[in-house]
């Protein structure tokens, strides 16, 4: 096991941008946000993915598995094939698709397809997110 001190802070930052998110998203439908909100929780979910991502290589680092090519597609295929998606009970597929949408988001200037992108962020990816969240949550508490 490698050392905890590092996945611990990464997890008190990822729980910290996710929790804006969370609370910024669930409180009303995508129509009753103004512009600016919705571009600010899209930035906010841009670094709640990365965090994540990151969050899984320092797991996966702590538990001694061989990463290779540091790259957030790489680390998701990594961790599926060693089981960590499954155990907290999320589709590694939803996952690239979220990780897809964090790249569009950053070159959308079709007002549709922001929109689109900001539906999937609130209706399908936060809720893999906040699993995430939930499965470290009890990982770092037994240790």
């Amino acid at each position: 096991m490698g050392d905890i001190t590092r996945l611990k802070q990464r997890f008190d930052n990822y729980q910290s941008m996710l929790n804006i998110l969370e609370v910024g998203l669930t409180s009303k439908s995508l129509n009753e946000y103004s512009e600016i909100e919705l571009i600010g929780y899209a930035k906010t979910f841009e670094l709640s993915f990365e965090l994540m991502w990151k969050l899984f290589k320092d797991y996966l680092e702590y538990m001694n598995v061989s990463i290779g090519l540091i790259a957030p597609k790489s680390i998701l295929k990594i961790a599926a094939s060693n089981g960590l998606l499954d155990e907290i009970g999320i589709e590694g597929e939803t996952l690239i698709q979220a990780a897809s949408s964090r790249n569009e988001l950053v070159h959308i200037y079709d007002e549709e397809k922001f929109h689109t992108q900001m539906s999937q962020i609130q209706n399908l990816y936060l809720i893999e997110l906040v699993k995430v969240k939930e499965f470290f949550l009890k990982v770092l508490r037994d240790e």
